[in-house]
């Protein structure tokens, strides 16, 4: 009984201080050099690579500042902020201009996205094929500005 009362004792703080451990010697093996019991008890962790997010984010503002949106990859507008100022144009300017900074920042994160993939070692074949815009500047032809939706709602 005498241990359990020591235990509680150092509990509260009546009776004799723990002594700290003291240092072990080293250990020697047959097959090799002398290493310390301290040694096996940390092992070194590998470093392990940050993981790659599921969506990338980027953000792009108008001219004066007063639209901003933010726009995943994929396409997906995440954050739109807008000054009161520009509701004095109306909804489908406003609406307009909504669209068009959300194509800007999604291909802005499409350029982020590709570039993070690619110092992670992904072949430009494959981030070709996931349709990732490239920094490269697009060969000159005609523009097709078609591909802006012109709604986020879906057909119920």
């Amino acid at each position: 009984m005498s241990n359990f009362q020591d235990f509680f004792d150092r509990l509260d703080g009546r009776g004799p201080e723990p002594q700290p451990p003291q240092h072990q010697p080293p250990l020697q093996d047959d097959d090799g050099p002398a290493e310390t019991a301290d040694d096996d008890a940390a092992p070194q962790a590998e470093a392990v690579p940050e993981p790659i997010p599921a969506v990338t984010v980027a953000a792009k503002s108008n001219r004066a500042g007063t639209i901003t949106v933010r726009a995943t990859n994929q396409g997906m507008p995440v954050e739109v902020t807008i000054s009161r100022e520009e509701l004095r144009y109306g909804a489908q300017p406003l609406a307009d201009q909504i669209l068009q900074l959300c194509r800007l920042a999604t291909t802005e994160a499409g350029m982020r996205r590709r570039d993070l993939l690619s110092e992670r070692g992904i072949p430009d074949e494959i981030l070709n094929r996931l349709g990732l815009p490239s920094r490269e500047p697009a060969p000159a032809g005609p523009e097709d500005d078609d591909w802006t939706p012109t709604t986020w709602l879906r057909k119920v």
